[in-house]
């Protein structure tokens, strides 16, 4: 056997190792747990963290599907600073995030601290890099002759974006979705800056174990675990549909 394939399987075999391992091990000793009950905080704070992440998400479908279509089919002055700027969420600590959101409010005069705009906020913060990023490459992979022959039929630049752009991108948009989702229900560090209360279930995770214990977390980490896997699963058995489809 060919030594590169072979140690290519032996780190693939690794990172499984140390990707599935745990989430294995979570599914079997929090998911029985859900069958004695789930507590009234950990349902209210799993309601606040998927309708914050859902409106976050929807708020970057809306803004950042322009911005990822103007980035990929446009060039113009300025345009590698505009996309270092859309990538600072990616290299800075989200801690140091929170700082600076919860600072820029307070210039502005908006009160954002300890609300749900203010989780929505966060959230979208954090995920719109990556929102962005696969969207963008989307467009780009796809062949400029079929926007051009929409133009020649004297289709105006908006009716080409939503008839043939948008629906040619799908999968990239819906996994951007997914991904820009599954990030903004991931983030802790910006959160507990910005907005300790009303309590996602990321923060109600980490206050748990922190003061009960690992074993009294179990519960809401299978719980979220549970959703997120099956909201996964769905997005991308979507996805190759419309990959099939295409």
């Amino acid at each position: 056997m060919d030594k590169l394939l072979l140690l290519s399987i032996i780190f693939t075999i690794i990172l499984l190792f140390l990707i599935v391992l745990p989430t294995i091990c979570l599914i079997i000793y929090g998911l029985p747990n859900l069958f004695y009950g789930i507590e009234f905080d950990v349902i209210n704070a799993l309601l606040i963290t998927l309708s914050a992440a859902s409106l976050s998400t929807l708020v970057l479908f809306i803004l950042g599907t322009p911005v990822a279509y103007l980035l990929a089919r446009r060039n113009f002055r300025f345009k590698s600073l505009i996309e270092s700027f859309l990538e600072i969420p990616l290299v800075i600590p989200h801690t140091v995030a929170g700082i600076s959101i919860v600072l820029t409010s307070m210039l502005l005069n908006i009160d954002i601290v300890d609300t749900f705009w203010g989780i929505v906020i966060a959230m979208t913060y954090v995920s719109s890099p990556i929102y962005i990023g696969t969207v963008r490459s989307g467009f780009e992979s796809i062949d400029k002759t079929f926007e051009n022959i929409a133009y020649t039929l004297g289709a105006t630049p908006w009716k080409v974006f939503l008839t043939i752009s948008i629906p040619l991108n799908l999968k990239n948009i819906i996994t951007g979705i997914l991904l820009s989702w599954a990030r903004a229900i991931s983030e802790v560090g910006a959160l507990l800056i910005i907005a300790y209360f009303p309590k996602t279930i990321q923060i109600l995770i980490l206050e748990k174990f922190l003061t009960e214990g690992l074993w009294n977390a179990l519960t809401p980490s299978a719980l979220l675990l549970a959703i997120t896997l099956t909201i996964f699963i769905i997005c991308k058995f979507i996805a190759r549909i419309i990959e099939y489809r295409l």
